[in-house]
């Protein structure tokens, strides 16, 4: 499978720099469709009704199969999806599938199967798609296709950075502009920590469209994983277009649990939760809310509902153990990111987050094998990269241990450092014991580096 995928898109690639596969000609423009401006309102309940209307409307499309009514349908199993409605959105695309195997028909059924914890399901899906059937590409949904294909190529196993030098950089040739296209890109640079060039590529869709919902979106996500002080004026445009948006809302959730408002961020829950009860992530941070919160049964209760939709749904214990790790709690977050990868192996994000945490733990050795597994499945990941890169660096350095400290220093600063950092640490720390009553967990390790490189 992974090499018919491979042949298809340098097929693709070479004929869409060519002759024999001329696709920036003859091809039809989807139709605008009211209830996709709706929908990006964040008027969900409103789309819906429209779209009913326009297939109750137009029984002879839906008689004869038109490759129209298909949108309508798929278009209206993503607003199923949206709310919550998963089953019956799986069902209308299955349907939509067997009329049209269009690449972006199959993408948006396998990432249904996907997300509810099926992969052998998705994985079926996505064989469906037939090199025979390209030359119809060419007419119905160009970009949309063949930006579908990109994304089917990197799960089967291509590239990444092959796809986004070669195969989307062609595509943008052909489709200069195109927002499907420029948002695979985007998504894919975004989730390889290539937050730059995943901007790069969003901002390109809103110098077109400053309300492009999808684009404002990604880049919300790159800005807050990127720690970008833009996140705030980014979040404001997307929230003013769709003040119910389940992104925003996230990343704004987030952030009050970062900084323990736990009541406002249960408003902002409450308003999506009502939309779609059993939004993965959302529920995800509710059990982050109610673990700042000490209510571990209230907790375990969400999580258990996260993993009965979707068994490989690591983000039940992912989300709620980064809040737990920023707030300082670093053994009860590298004891849940444990179980998220136990549950899901192939969650890099989950398990980049476990080996920094074990790094905070003073696991060093531990959290080394975590990150060579998300190196070996994922080598384009600058963090992870680095962050080897410093562990080697830490492992060649003198380790010198007292009762109440562990020190890891540069060779040539030991002799200089040792003496002076153990009396000052010390008396650092008998001052934090007595202003704030507490007793520090000992022994505590202290790094220094001596070269900025390392970070």
């Amino acid at each position: 499978m992974k090499q018919l995928l491979f042949c298809l898109v340098w097929f693709v690639s070479l004929g869409m720099d060519g002759a024999a596969f001329p696709l920036t000609s003859g091809h039809h423009v989807a139709p605008y469709e009211v209830y996709r401006d709706t929908f990006r309102e964040g008027r969900y309940e409103e789309a819906m009704r429209q779209i009913d209307a326009h297939i109750a409307e137009r029984a002879d499309l839906q008689e004869s199969r038109s490759f129209r009514y298909m949108v309508w349908c798929s278009d209206r199993a993503a607003i199923l999806a949206h709310i919550g409605r998963t089953e019956e959105a799986i069902a209308a695309m299955e349907e939509v599938v067997a009329a049209y195997s269009e690449p972006v028909f199959l993408w948006r059924l396998a990432n249904l199967y996907e997300t509810t914890g099926h992969p052998n399901e998705a994985l079926r899906i996505l064989s469906l798609l037939d090199l025979q059937e390209s030359h119809r590409w060419s007419f119905f949904l160009p970009d949309e296709n063949l930006a579908a294909v990109g994304r089917i190529a990197e799960v089967l196993g291509e590239d990444p950075k092959r796809l986004l030098s070669n195969f989307y950089t062609v595509l943008l040739r052909n489709f200069p502009g195109s927002a499907p296209v420029l948002l695979a890109a985007a998504d894919l640079a975004s989730r390889h920590n290539a937050y730059d060039l995943a901007e790069k590529y969003l901002l390109q869709i809103l110098e077109e469209d400053p309300q492009h919902i999808e684009a404002l979106a990604g880049l919300a996500t790159c800005y807050d994983k990127a720690s970008d002080p833009r996140l705030s004026a980014v979040l404001e445009s997307l929230i003013q277009l769709d003040p119910r948006h389940f992104g925003a809302i996230a990343i704004q959730t987030k952030n009050l649990l970062d900084l323990g408002d736990t009541p406002a961020a249960r408003r902002l829950l409450d308003i999506a939760l009502k939309i779609n009860p059993s939004h993965p992530e959302l529920n995800a941070y509710q059990a982050a809310l109610h673990y700042l919160e000490d209510d571990l049964d209230a907790m375990q209760a969400i999580q258990e509902k996260i993993l009965a939709r979707n068994p490989r749904g690591s983000i039940a214990y992912s989300i709620p153990g980064k809040t737990a790790s920023r707030h300082y709690r670093f053994s009860d977050g590298a004891a849940m990111q444990e179980k998220a990868v136990t549950i899901n192996p192939e969650d890099t994000e989950a398990r980049t987050q476990y080996a920094l945490d074990l790094l905070r733990l003073g696991q060093d050795d531990k959290a080394k094998g975590e990150l060579e597994r998300v190196f070996a499945a994922n080598a384009y990941d600058v963090q992870v990269y680095n962050l080897l890169n410093l562990l080697d660096s830490i492992h060649a350095f003198e380790r010198i241990e007292t009762d109440a400290f562990i020190l890891q220093l540069p060779h040539k600063e030991t002799a200089a450092l040792h003496g002076p950092m153990r009396k000052l640490l010390n008396e650092a720390v008998a001052v934090f014991e007595e202003k704030y009553e507490i007793t520090l967990q000992k022994p505590i390790t202290i790094q220094v580096f001596d070269n900025h490189d390392d970070f």
